[in-house]
């Protein structure tokens, strides 16, 4: 779990912030790849990280990462499986 903490906080600086688009973004934790979406909202806003259920990340987690960004927050869907 710290490993994907730090993993995820240099995702997130390492992701422009002028992304208005949704986008999936591969990282990778203890050697295994992943694939999360990032969503950009207003600058300096709070980020808001989702977390699939058991069928892992869908079109639903990215449906939710559009919706909230457009209420302005920045938003990851994190892919564990």
């Amino acid at each position: 779990m710290k490993t994907f903490i730090a993993v995820f906080i240099v995702l997130l600086l390492g992701v422009s912030p002028v992304a208005m688009a949704g986008q999936a973004v591969n990282y990778e934790s203890e050697g295994v790849a992943y694939e999360g979406y990032w969503r950009d909202g207003a600058a300096g806003s709070p980020l808001v990280l989702i977390i699939h259920d058991w069928d892992g990340l869908t079109d639903y987690e990215v449906k939710r990462s559009e919706m909230l960004s457009e209420l302005g927050y920045r938003v990851f869907a994190a892919d564990l499986f």
